[in-house]
């Protein structure tokens, strides 16, 4: 992601990669290292010389769709440096595209669904000599380099049997977010979600919904405190869909005193009165919530099953009651009319909201929305599944033309960041030094959004990836070796 994006969005670790060491550590192998690429960002070269340095046996990586190119290309890297490196990927985009992404020569082993039982077998493997081939929940090449899919692993049930993310292994000091005190921890307490929105790469490809009790949740916060932690993320997506656990754990806080200032997201329809005011006096000081749309007839076809009603209910409890507000709104999804578009900037604008966020809708892989896409013939080709092979088409399928959607971002951000109320808040912060800061890059990220000229993103995005180093590695593996890419970019690797 573009740097003057993420010096206001934040940067995180992986809680995935911090489980999986953790687990690893606690089941007799203490020799794991972690690299974060990103924070800081590292060059192809100083990633190349980690990995001289560390020489590992195996070495796993994690993909989320929009960091599938760097993926390979640091796969390829490890691959260099020494070919007998076992290179493991995992992560949501491999689960969407298990075939595709083992025809890169420079991926060993594709792991779906949870990872912590397979990895700790892949090690084990490695560590008593045998060949990793057939471990449930895994994908590899046959004998003919063939990809093939190995048994089904049932997901963890217990989550509280996992070990606390394994957060010393990573830079924390470096790790920010808007408005959120530093050092601060991430955390998950569930896997999975019950909701099935249209556009979320949850729906249909993550594992069923399991759940962290509230005392294995309480007994990580005490050890965060412990460790100097100053605040704290839930990054569930709908933190309170179990209200009674969320009201346990809000009174273990409360009455042991071991309380620290913490942020969620959940949905309008998940809170009320009491629940809300037992999750102020425990520390909650932010809510992030999810309306995406003002439109009633948008919000049936995304499957979101809230009503605007609950929408007002929801902020206005959350503003009577002190919390920070934050909204996150969708534009231009299937169908949408220009004048739904503006129902919910309107919306956006009416509620007393902190801060907003407006995306551009676009189609991910294995979502009902982009299978919609396909059906309908907006896309010709599976996109995601060409992007997986590195053969970059000429369009990011937006599900509405991108130059009208960046126009209708720009027109939202300008009316909801103008408004006086908006900025009279801002500016009520401006004695703290560090809050000063984030808002002057929050104010260079908004004028970038409104003078970023209209532009082609696979052209710009591929090349800007590939221009970061020349990576000089190996072609496509298997059925895709020495095919012509029709003319697409291979990134000139």
């Amino acid at each position: 992601m573009p740097r003057k994006k993420t010096a206001v969005l934040g940067r995180y670790l992986s809680l995935g990669i911090a489980t999986m060491a953790a687990y690893l550590r606690r089941a007799g192998f203490p020799n794991v290292s972690v690299i974060d690429s990103a924070s800081p960002r590292m060059s192809y070269d100083q990633f190349e010389q980690r990995i001289r340095d560390i020489g590992p046996h195996i070495a796993a990586l994690t993909a989320t769709t929009m960091d599938w190119p760097e993926v390979v290309a640091l796969a390829r890297i490890i691959k260099e440096v020494n070919p007998d490196i076992w290179v493991v990927v995992g992560g949501f985009h491999l689960n969407c595209y298990p075939e595709e992404s083992l025809s890169f020569a420079c991926i060993d082993i594709g792991v779906q669904g949870d990872g912590e039982e397979t990895m700790l077998e892949i090690v084990e493997a490695r560590a008593a000599g045998r060949s990793p081939y057939g471990i449930a929940g895994t994908w590899q090449r046959d004998a003919d380099g063939v990809p093939k899919k190995a048994g089904p692993r049932a997901p963890v049930k217990d989550l509280d049997s996992l070990p606390f993310a394994a957060r010393d292994l990573f830079p924390n000091h470096l790790y920010r977010a808007i408005t959120i005190e530093r050092p601060f921890a991430t955390m998950t307490t569930v896997r999975g979600c019950p909701y099935a929105c249209s556009y979320c790469g949850q729906t249909g490809v993550r594992e069923s919904y399991r759940a962290r009790s509230a005392e294995s949740i309480f007994e990580e916060i005490r050890f965060l405190i412990h460790s100097g932690f100053k605040e704290l993320i839930f990054f569930d997506e709908t933190f309170t869909v179990d209200r009674e656990r969320v009201i346990e754990l809000c009174n273990l806080m409360i009455n042991s005193g071991m309380t620290i200032p913490w942020t969620c997201r959940t949905r309008v329809d998940l809170v009320d009165r009491d629940l809300l005011k037992l999750m102020k006096r425990s520390g909650c000081k932010r809510l992030q919530m999810g309306i995406e749309s003002g439109s009633p007839a948008v919000l049936e076809r995304m499957n979101r099953k809230i009503n605007l009603s609950q929408v007002e209910e929801g902020f206005r409890l959350a503003q009577e009651l002190g919390f920070e507000r934050r909204g996150y709104f969708m534009l231009g999804y299937l169908d949408e009319t220009p004048a739904e578009a503006q129902m919910t900037i309107d919306l956006a604008c009416r509620r007393k909201l902190d801060w907003a966020s407006f995306s551009r809708t676009i189609g991910l892989p294995a979502t009902p929305l982009y299978d919609d896409l396909l059906q309908r013939g907006i896309l010709e080709v599976d996109f995601w599944r060409e992007y997986t092979l590195l053969r970059f088409g000429n369009k990011v399928p937006y599900v509405q033309e991108e130059e009208y959607l960046r126009g209708l971002q720009r027109r939202a951000y300008r009316k909801f960041y103008s408004r006086p109320s908006v900025l009279l808040g801002k500016l009520r912060d401006l004695p703290s030094l560090h809050r000063a800061k984030e808002y002057a890059q929050g104010a260079q990220l908004f004028f970038a959004i409104q003078t970023e000229a209209n532009r082609n993103v696979p052209s710009t995005m591929w090349k800007r990836v590939a221009g970061q180093h020349n990576v000089r590695l190996g072609e496509l593996a298997g059925s895709e070796r020495g095919k012509s890419s029709g003319g697409s970019d291979h990134l000139g690797w």
